[in-house]
């Protein structure tokens, strides 16, 4: 699989219950507007396959990135914005 490294500075964690959850750290793109290249690289350490993925921003927001096995393919409200 292809991908191009992610011009963002975030971190990821994998819960408990196989979710991951992104943090947009500060420098760099943000993951709001480099989504697909930070997918795809997660993706290439972990399979996304029918995992949740949230992400907070820089300004503690959090929301879906939504994905079809790491590509990305949208955005949802987070669960405390639904």
């Amino acid at each position: 699989m292809n991908w191009t490294k992610p011009k963002s500075n975030y971190d990821y964690t994998v819960n408990d219950d196989g979710s991951v959850h992104i943090v947009d750290l500060l420098g760099g793109m943000s993951v709001t507007n480099d989504a697909e290249a930070v997918l795809m690289e997660i993706h290439h350490h972990i399979d996304l396959t029918g995992r949740d993925v949230t992400y907070r921003d820089t300004e503690g927001q959090v929301d879906r990135l939504l994905h079809e096995k790491g590509v990305f393919k949208g955005f949802a409200p987070g669960p405390d914005n639904e």
